[in-house]
């Protein structure tokens, strides 16, 4: 399993108990967004970072709640499949990882331990739209 250094490079411990629009000072977009924009952090589920990892919000405090959540258990299932967090975290634009490769160190571990976990996965749907995020991850290195 991957260590813990440097997960909550970005988050802060005090953080947690901010929302998104006391962080980054940002007034929401659609209902769903904004419900979780307003949410305190320490209070998002599985799927509310995956909701809000895919639609590119509030990353730099995002990110490293989700790889802590990912080195637990990188098939954590938000509301779609097992490993749909993992999906959808992988899956940000390089220039995300560019930035902080702290972050990325910690999720190509997360990616390599993952890659043998989804071998084991029953759903052929899941499973291959999950090889395919590791690879495109790990090639984009």
């Amino acid at each position: 399993m991957p260590s813990r250094e440097g997960v909550q490079s970005e988050t802060q411990m005090d953080d947690l108990d901010k929302t998104l629009e006391q962080l980054e000072g940002v007034k929401a977009r659609p209902a769903d967004l904004h419900r979780l924009r307003q949410k305190p952090l320490k209070e998002f589920t599985t799927e509310d970072l995956r909701i809000m990892i895919g639609q590119n919000e509030g990353l730099v405090f995002l990110v490293p709640l989700a790889l802590e959540r990912l080195r637990e258990y990188p098939l954590t299932a938000g509301g779609s499949y097992a490993g749909d967090l993992l999906k959808s975290t992988l899956c940000l634009e390089p220039a995300f990882w560019k930035a902080h490769p702290d972050l990325r160190s910690l999720a190509a571990k997360i990616a390599a331990y993952a890659a043998r976990l989804v071998e084991a996965q029953e759903d052929e749907a899941a499973k291959k739209v999950l090889v395919k995020a590791i690879r495109l991850f790990q090639a984009s290195a």
